[in-house]
């Protein structure tokens, strides 16, 4: 069996199998699902997701799958993601965080949108690990940055 995600506005893709079992809704999903190997099976997420949200998040349960850090037990701060991360989960994040010259990081739109399908598919540790990183990120800024970042 093949597990399609995809949102209701855009082409997704099939989940890895570290995606599925990452993932509590799939995990589901694929334990009532008992037909051929074959037959595909989709998950519709809520709203508009840009397709490289899909590739992400696959990309992420794969390494998290082979290399687990748990961030939700970390206290969050700016020094904790200039030095305490793993390089892995480094890279990873700076495909989700752009550098931006004026304030070190720069949210883009990609990174509400794998909060939003992690957080629909139930995935904790991706949920955990992009609420932690904003956190540390608004640490630094004012209120007025912080509004700008969240509008």
């Amino acid at each position: 069996m093949v597990l399609t995600v995809r949102s209701e506005e855009c082409q997704g893709g099939p989940a890895s199998p570290a995606t599925v079992r990452c993932s509590m809704l799939l995990s589901s999903v694929a334990m009532e699902e008992t037909g051929e190997e074959e037959d595909e099976t989709v998950v519709t997420i809520p709203g508009r997701l840009h397709p490289d949200v899909f590739s992400l998040i696959n990309s992420f349960c794969d390494l998290y799958e082979v290399q687990p850090w748990s961030v939700g037990t970390t206290v969050v701060t700016p020094a904790l993601f200039n030095t305490g991360i793993p390089a892995a989960y480094g890279e990873w994040l700076a495909r989700v965080f752009l550098a931006d010259s004026a304030s070190g990081t720069r949210v883009d739109r990609t990174l509400y949108q794998v909060l939003h399908a992690a957080n629909f598919l139930q995935i904790q540790p991706l949920v955990n690990l992009c609420c932690a990183k904003l956190a540390s990120v608004m640490m630094c800024l004012s209120a007025p940055d912080i509004e700008k970042l969240l509008a």
